[in-house]
């Protein structure tokens, strides 16, 4: 295979201006060791064989000096940086090594290991924790975190300049809030990236091989940018979606994504296809041109090649004097892209030619199984004589999750393995969790003849949450109710929900009793909702309750699967007029009333109300309020004399010139009085009133 010797000789010389060594020895416990400088095709790594994708970048920052392995030849790419190696990192990443500090430590250090510690006080001076208040050193670091400790260690001589215009990333919601902006300015300086499926997995752990890929890239950006003080216009080159650049397909599809809006040799002159391709030289390295062909779709180019060769390098660049932004500024930094294609397959090895779920893969089902198809039939490095059989074949995998912050390992006896001939499938006794990360390696030291990835992560769909409305105390009577899942909910079958098999998972109640209703269920391209009829408007002054049966969800539900809200109470009040001038409430509790000088009775509403108007939107007054009211005995004679006004305020009825009362009950209702014309907002004859009457 070709060495790619000029790029080493660039970052040997970038190095060389502005970094220090990284991944040195720590002083014993177990660090890795200053002894040995392993170079691919000398002495290279023993273990990097399976990490094709990032062999390149680690061998070009052993060359200069940046990375160093351990002293058994060693990189342990899988190991997962604690916060004290990732500090540790940052801190010689910027050169800091040397420095001198005498600054008291936010932290304890009796509590850090004690070769990590003067990395810690320097990385405290230095503000990389700034934001940071817990910092545990032994702890697996997450992306999220990581993400800080770089951005605090650039401080403001960078990230001042970004423009954080970047897309949020799927997950944009599991991102802690103090960490967001850090991992937005990390994308937008092309430190560190999405995963294939737009996901930042803020609380996955990074392992060593991960923290060299970050390590590369501030090589060629921070570093780079310093030394030239250029503008930053950058173009971060992704292929086949990953920042791979060993062990490529023959038939990659190349994308080159632009911080911001380019021209073409001068501001206002748009990109075509042909400008686009004078810009780019695509070559075999060192060699023969490479016939491509570009496609343009504002500042991201798919660059396609016709035809690569097996196990060689290629490289393209961009030339920066033909690419600018809008202020006329040329393209800055990571211009070159180097990688090199995959072996030709050799006859006889094996690897998984499929994997379901996918890896890296979002949103599987909990209750789905792992399909691993390899190439060929797959033996025991050690016998090499008897394939793996349902028996043998939990010891050449391994299963993890990712909880609190680490990976777990999934007991050997929660799962088995079917295997057929070259098609293993894995069978969990249980469900998997919902909205974990989960980890399978195939453990290649056990397999004869393993070649190519034997990683793969994938994440099982999150329990659903839902919103409803209205919520609180007091709502209107014309609220509507309304549940909203943020995914497309099926029921316990597998099937969408329909108007009516809704109804079998919630459940209404109004003041302690269920009472029937309808539903509408729509679903669009990312939620679904429902909304609940009783009737035309709530009941005024009632609680109300909302449950979810979660069972009859097929993904659950993730956070209360209870609501409830209460109803404001009727704008308007019920008063007994008597002659002494006194006024009593009919809703104050009191009763039976005397009817001994009472002369009217007064129906008061809400001073914001405004004009009342019957169901068909015509205004109501004197000719034509009686027909929405009654007042009548409960009796078998029910018949009363009386008159029904409205005052000139239009907020106040009045019942009158009525024959003397009895000591029974006298029932008052009203009917289909609407206000707020022409919406006709609500009316108040949703229940009848009693009103009880004595002599006394």
């Amino acid at each position: 295979m070709k060495k790619i010797l000029a790029m080493i000789l660039v970052l040997v010389l970038v190095l060389s201006l502005g970094t220090t060594t990284v991944f040195a020895g720590y002083g014993g416990q177990g660090g890795p060791s200053d002894t040995g400088q392993y170079q691919k095709g000398i002495n290279g790594y023993q273990d990097l064989d399976n990490f094709n994708w990032g062999e390149n970048e680690v061998y070009e920052l052993t060359s200069g000096g940046m990375l160093k392995g351990y002293g058994d030849g060693s990189f342990r790419p899988s190991n997962d940086v604690t916060n004290l190696e990732a500090v540790t990192m940052v801190v010689r990443m910027m050169g800091w090594e040397e420095n001198k500090t005498d600054s008291i430590c936010k932290f304890d250090l009796d509590q850090i290991p004690e070769w990590g510690r003067n990395y810690v006080s320097i990385a405290d001076e230095m503000g990389v924790f700034q934001g940071i208040d817990e910092f545990n050193p032994n702890d697996a670091a997450t992306r999220e975190v990581i993400a800080q400790y770089v951005i605090n260690a650039y401080g403001n001589e960078i990230t001042s300049q970004l423009n954080l215009k970047a897309d949020k990333y799927a997950d944009d919601g599991s991102i802690s809030e103090e960490y967001l902006e850090a991992v937005y300015q990390m994308k937008e300086l092309g430190l560190m990236i999405g995963d294939n499926n737009a996901k930042f997995n803020p609380l996955s752990s990074v392992r060593r091989i991960e923290m060299a890929m970050i390590m590369h890239r501030h090589c060629h950006t921070y570093t780079y940018r310093n030394l030239t003080g250029l503008e930053n216009l950058r173009v971060s080159v992704l292929i086949d979606d990953n920042t791979a650049r060993y062990n490529i397909d023959l038939e990659p599809v190349i994308t080159a994504e632009f911080s911001e809006d380019i021209f073409y040799i001068a501001s206002g002159d748009v990109f075509n296809q042909v400008e686009a391709a004078d810009t780019i030289s695509f070559t075999e390295y060192g060699g023969d041109e490479i016939e491509f062909t570009v496609v343009l779709n504002g500042n991201i180019w798919t660059i396609v090649p016709e035809k690569l060769e097996y196990d060689t390098d290629y490289q393209i660049v961009f030339d920066r004097d033909k690419i600018v932004n809008t202020n006329d500024y040329k393209l800055s930094e990571q211009n070159e892209v180097l990688f090199t294609t995959m072996l030709e397959p050799v006859e006889g090895s094996v690897s998984v030619a499929s994997i379901s779920p996918e890896d890296e893969s979002e949103d599987v089902m909990t209750s789905s199984n792992i399909v691993i198809t390899f190439t060929e039939e797959v033996y025991n490095n050690e016998t090499s004589s008897e394939p793996y059989s349902d028996d043998t074949a939990t010891t050449a995998v391994k299963l993890e999750k990712y909880v609190e912050s680490a990976w777990e390992i999934i007991n050997i006896a929660d799962y088995s393995i079917d295997v057929n001939d070259e098609v293993w499938t894995v069978y969990f006794d249980e469900d998997l969790d919902y909205n974990m990360i989960y980890r399978i390696t195939i453990l290649d030291s056990e397999i004869l003849n393993f070649t190519g990835q034997s990683v793969y992560t994938f994440t099982t769909v999150g329990k659903t949450m839902v919103e409803y409305l209205p919520l609180g105390d007091e709502v209107a009577v014309d609220s509507e109710i309304v549940l909203t899942f943020d995914e497309l909910i099926i029921d316990d079958e597998g099937a969408d929900f329909t108007d009516t098999s809704i109804l079998d998972v919630v459940e209404l109640k109004v003041n302690d009793e269920a009472v029937p209703f309808t539903a509408t269920v729509v679903y669009s391209t990312t939620d679904t909702v429902v909304t609940l009829d009783q009737g035309d408007y709530l009941k005024y002054g009632s609680a109300y309750e909302i449950t979810i049966d979660e069972n009859g969800i097929e993904d659950g539900i993730e956070n209360d699967t209870t609501s409830e809200f209460s109803v404001e109470i009727a704008p308007l009040d019920i008063l007994l007029v008597y002659s002494d001038e006194s006024t009593i409430s009919v809703f104050d509790g009191l009763g039976p009333y005397s009817v001994s000088d009472l002369e009217s009775i007064e129906i008061v509403l809400s001073d914001d109300i405004g004009n009342l108007y019957d169901v068909a939107g015509v205004l109501l007054d004197d000719s034509n309020i009686a027909d929405h009211i009654v007042f009548e005995k409960d009796d078998t004679d029910p018949l009363i004399e009386y008159t029904v006004s409205i005052s000139e305020t239009e907020n106040v009825i009045t019942i009158e010139g009525f024959e003397t009362l009895e000591d029974i009950d006298h029932i008052l209702q009203l009917s289909e009085i609407y206000y707020d014309s022409p919406s006709l907002k609500l009316y108040f004859g949703l229940e009848t009133v009693s009103i009880i009457f004595d002599f006394q």
